[in-house]
């Protein structure tokens, strides 16, 4: 069976990821977005849109039934990671409740779940890159409320694949790279921490892998129930976010950005606190999917280039010259 056959449902419209996949899904005839707003729709006319708010949980199992897809693909989350420690009902309510609700419906419907999950599941100590396997230990409580929602999915809905991923990255919405990238053209010396490893992976990555492994999935002879469950999902390489903006700023001048920053200067965590603790070590592996699936990821350089030129282009497509 193709995936072009199924009838696909995606959580999400305006986030990175979301948006990614509309890209990816774009001439998939069988596809409906569903999101809090209709804001961020991108092919309308090609692919349907609805409003669904996962905070109205019983809006969930209306929608979901009366779609009737065959694979859900939740891209949506609570994801103010500092916020999520005083609205701590909210960051439950979307983070683990909704994905139970999401789980159970799925499973009436015999539906494939696609979620995605964090690497503040993990402790964040060390310095070895983390597998599915390795203990799950959150620092903080929007960790908390992710690993709950894993376990709520898994409990709920036997056909799941969850995605691990981190240092997520695009040309919308807020990331390290946009942050970077407008402060580099405001100011002549950046502080940046030295002390957080981890894997930037751009929202392309995840959506182009994710179709990837089901297309993978839906074609394979026998049995596959071995196949889901909890997968690690990052591009190719780690840094640290020093080395990572010190990067962004690089490519940024090669292709024409005006950029003003002169000097970078490397701090400790400690210089910039936050409300939740950020984990020191988020290093994923990803040698579960490249066995199962033949998976091959995209190295974060390669990434973030494709994506700092989709800016510049659409800098340059608003004030042409």
């Amino acid at each position: 069976m193709s995936i072009k056959e199924e009838k696909i449902l995606v959580i999400g419209i305006s986030g990175q990821v979301a948006s990614a996949m509309q890209d990816a899904l774009s001439t998939h005839s069988h596809t409906v977005f569903c999101g809090r707003t209709l804001e961020g729709a991108k092919y309308e006319g090609r692919l349907r849109y609805r409003v669904l708010d996962l905070a109205q949980i019983s809006e969930i199992g209306s929608i979901l039934k009366d779609e009737s897809p065959s694979i859900i693909i939740n891209t949506a989350a609570y994801t103010a990671v500092d916020k999520a420690e005083e609205d701590q009902e909210k960051a439950r309510l979307i983070n683990t409740l909704a994905v139970k609700k999401i789980g159970e419906i799925a499973s009436e419907l015999d539906a494939i779940v696609v979620h995605y999950s964090t690497d503040y599941v993990y402790s964040g100590e060390g310095e070895s890159s983390w597998v599915e396997t390795d203990p799950a230990d959150p620092i903080n409580y929007y960790g908390i409320t992710k690993l709950e929602g894993e376990r709520a999915l898994q409990q709920s809905c036997k056909k799941h694949l969850i995605f691990r991923t981190a240092w997520v990255f695009s040309d919308i919405g807020s990331n390290f790279v946009k942050s970077i990238l407008k402060l580099g053209t405001e100011r002549e010396v950046l502080q940046v921490v030295d002390d957080q490893f981890g894997s930037p992976t751009s929202a392309r990555e995840i959506a182009q892998v994710t179709l990837e492994v089901l297309s993978q999935l839906l074609a394979k002879r026998g049995s596959i129930d071995k196949y889901f469950g909890i997968y690690n999902l990052v591009c190719e390489g780690s840094t640290n976010r020093y080395e990572f903006a010190l990067k962004i700023i690089s490519l940024a001048t090669d292709i024409g950005f005006d950029i003003k920053v002169e000097r970078f200067v490397p701090v400790n965590s400690k210089a910039f606190p936050t409300a939740a603790k950020r984990p020191s070590n988020s290093r994923l592996n990803c040698a579960r999917l490249s066995s199962n699936f033949n998976i091959e990821s995209t190295t974060w350089e390669d990434e973030l280039a494709y994506v700092l030129n989709r800016i510049k282009n659409a800098t340059n497509d608003q004030h042409p010259s």
